[in-house]
């Protein structure tokens, strides 16, 4: 008797392993395996330039005569002559414009703007002093607007996709006494820039 015993709990663990085997077979049947292949595009959607600058204004005896200011070939830069003040009173007006030509959204995130130095023009006899230059600046000055208001380190704004803003600059001779020169001055205005940067989507 207790050998059948003894030889029924044999087989019914054996029994019972070859269910657990079962099971585990039966298991690993069942596999699924899920995919995702996609592309996205990667747009150059980013295009803020400077464009359509005018030909100047001058009013008093300035003149534009000889100019050469122009924007770049990347559309990011203005440089050049600006054309010659004569005599208290004088101005020379550029007027240009920031453009968002992008699909971006865009804000100014900082503005700098430059002042004014001057120097005896080289290689004209005669030629004005260092003293007269500085004496001359004192007499001009330079003013920026943006969008119709004056440009400050303070000015912020949207340049919103497709939308342009008016930009002008205005050196002036102001009225009064002339300076004394006895030959050409150079006046350079500093490096005027705004920063432009992506506007945050909401």
């Amino acid at each position: 008797m207790e050998k059948k015993d003894r030889g029924f709990k044999i087989v019914a663990v054996l029994a019972l392993l070859i269910a657990v085997v079962g099971l585990s077979v039966a298991y690993a049947g069942y596999t699924s395996t899920l995919t995702f292949d996609a592309t996205a595009n990667v747009a150059s959607a980013w295009k803020v330039i400077w464009k359509d600058l005018d030909a100047g204004t001058a009013t008093g005896y300035a003149t534009t005569d000889g100019k050469t200011v122009a924007i770049d070939s990347s559309n990011q830069a203005i440089s050049g002559v600006l054309g010659t003040l004569k005599a208290p009173g004088d101005t020379l007006t550029y007027t240009w414009k920031a453009a968002n030509d992008g699909d971006i959204d865009a804000i100014i995130s900082g503005v700098t703007v430059g002042g004014l130095t001057c120097a005896p023009k080289s290689g004209v006899t005669p030629a004005a002093t260092q003293d007269q230059a500085d004496a001359l600046c004192a007499k001009l000055s330079v003013a920026f607007t943006y969008d119709g208001a004056a440009l400050t380190s303070q000015t912020r704004g949207d340049l919103l996709k497709n939308t342009s803003k008016n930009v002008s600059m205005t050196l002036t001779y102001a009225a009064g006494d002339a300076v004394a020169i006895d030959g050409d001055v150079v006046v350079t205005i500093g490096r005027t820039s705004i920063t432009y940067e992506q506007k945050p989507t909401a």
